[in-house]
């Protein structure tokens, strides 16, 4: 669905003018290929899950797991545990997230950078939901950006 797509974008654009100052490449996927040696540090943004407190069609509510894969080459400043608090500093004060998590640290040769994987948990409301087929226009999430 259009939906999800969209919501990936909107954090993209978010964190996108948050993590420029600090060197860090935001983007809506892993690092491809062509970008095997960033040069700094990439945060790509996705969903990792989604669920329902209720049946989609009878309660409106969705529960959004956003996944963010850090890739930071070795040497490179920030690292990716920095990279995770910045992330925790933007999205805290700005989202109702539940939790923030994140994985260790591995070492991927083919990039040759670190790369930790980080899981916020938030919740949504479906907007324009249909109770005869399960479908909704749109998802807003509570935000306080100013």
């Amino acid at each position: 669905m259009e939906q999800f797509l969209s919501i990936k974008r909107e954090f993209v654009e978010l964190l996108g003018k948050q993590f420029t100052p600090y060197g860090v490449r935001v983007t809506g996927e892993f690092p491809a290929e062509s970008h095997r040696r960033p040069g700094g540090c990439a945060l790509a943004v996705g969903i990792e899950g989604v669920g329902f407190p209720s049946a989609p069609s009878g309660g409106g509510q969705v529960q959004l797991t956003l996944r963010f894969d850090i890739l930071c080459p070795a040497g490179a400043s920030p690292g990716c545990h920095e990279v995770f608090e910045l992330l925790c500093g933007v999205l805290v004060p700005k989202l109702g997230i539940r939790e923030m998590h994140c994985g260790s640290v591995s070492y991927d040769r083919g990039f040759d950078a670190f790369c930790m994987t980080a899981t916020a948990a938030l919740d949504g409301i479906l907007v324009g939901s249909d109770s005869d087929s399960g479908s909704f226009d749109k998802i807003i999430i509570r935000a306080n950006i100013r």
